[in-house]
């Protein structure tokens, strides 16, 4: 929710041997979780929701019209998925719990992903969940 880096080759469909398509697994997150910061700006940013909300908000889709927020296009998902659909997607992810969250954080090795950017990351899901659930 907080990338730009979202375009037709960071999404993807898995065909089964039949008729049926499923959305592929997520990939390439790295720009929407801050990779592009260096430690000092994690560690800062970590310990402000402000600034940290602002650096979320910067989420913008260059490949639509108007440049929207990426929160903006995905409740425009949500919203033609229809009542049943957005229903759905809005229980499970406010279903994901904090400790789920972290529980995945913690395996990546520290020389790839250290403890302020560890830190970072969980407090912009956070953040982002928060936006997409209250539709802000």
């Amino acid at each position: 929710m907080a990338g730009t880096d979202r375009h037709d080759e960071n999404w993807g469909a898995v065909f089964d041997q039949k008729t049926t398509r499923y959305l592929a697994p997520s990939f390439d997150h790295g720009n929407a979780l801050g990779f592009q910061e260096r430690q000092e700006g994690h560690r800062r940013m970590a310990g402000d929701g402000i600034a940290l909300r602002r650096w979320a908000s910067k989420g913008r889709c260059r490949y639509f019209a108007g440049r929207p927020s990426l929160v903006v296009l995905a409740r425009s998902a949500l919203d033609r998925a229809g009542a049943v659909g957005r229903r759905y997607w809005e229980d499970r992810l406010a279903a994901v719990r904090p400790d789920q969250v972290e529980s995945v954080l913690v395996r990546a090795p520290k020389q790839v992903l250290s403890e302020s950017s560890r830190i970072f990351c969980m407090e912009l899901l956070a953040i982002n969940r928060r936006r997409l659930l209250d539709g802000t």
